[in-house]
């Protein structure tokens, strides 16, 4: 990954913040936030069967998709979206998933450096997914998080690797009953 320096690393915090902020919308208005008590850990989570697009939503989404990712890109990161979509899709087609938990985003502020807040957030959509009886489905670019997520009984069920950009996703699952 490239260093960024002066205006380049200006735009590439303003569009990450469109992003999660975007994430953060979306979430909020189906019930899917979860923060930290010491407000430093975020758990952006959605129920699949209570997710849906609004009108505003979609405008949302084109603004992201035109003004954020751009019209250069567009078409190479919606491909690599539709990739990941059709990976997980297959996983919950086999396991037969009507309704499931997503993780969309989990973050901690750089200046934290404590693991509660992850613990916590990791508590929560435990309890949640045994309480609602259905798995949890999570994504993480993360290599380190994969031994963290196996150790709270996520199980790892495909790494998508996109070799140009140097990205490895790895997508794993959670069944409420393992634990």
């Amino acid at each position: 990954m490239k260093v960024l320096l002066g205006k380049g690393r200006a735009d590439f915090y303003k569009k990450i913040t469109h992003v999660i902020s975007y994430c953060y919308f979306m979430v909020k208005k189906i019930g899917g936030l979860f923060i930290s008590q010491d407000q430093n850990t975020y758990l952006l989570y959605y129920r699949k069967s209570k997710f849906y697009f609004s009108p505003k939503d979609c405008f949302h989404y084109l603004f992201l998709a035109v003004g954020i990712i751009g019209i250069m890109r567009l078409k190479k990161v919606y491909t690599r979206e539709q990739t990941v979509k059709s990976i997980r899709e297959q996983e919950i087609k086999r396991r037969c998933d009507q309704d499931y938990l997503y993780v969309w985003f989990m973050a901690q502020k750089k200046e934290c450096q404590k693991i509660k807040g992850l613990l916590e957030a990791k508590s929560f959509i435990l309890e949640k997914a045994k309480t609602l009886h259905l798995p949890i489905y999570i994504e993480t670019t993360e290599e380190r998080l994969v031994g963290f997520y196996e150790k709270f009984g996520f199980v790892f069920y495909h790494c998508f690797e996109e070799e140009e950009k140097g990205l490895k996703l790895w997508f794993g699952r959670y069944e409420c009953g393992m634990n």
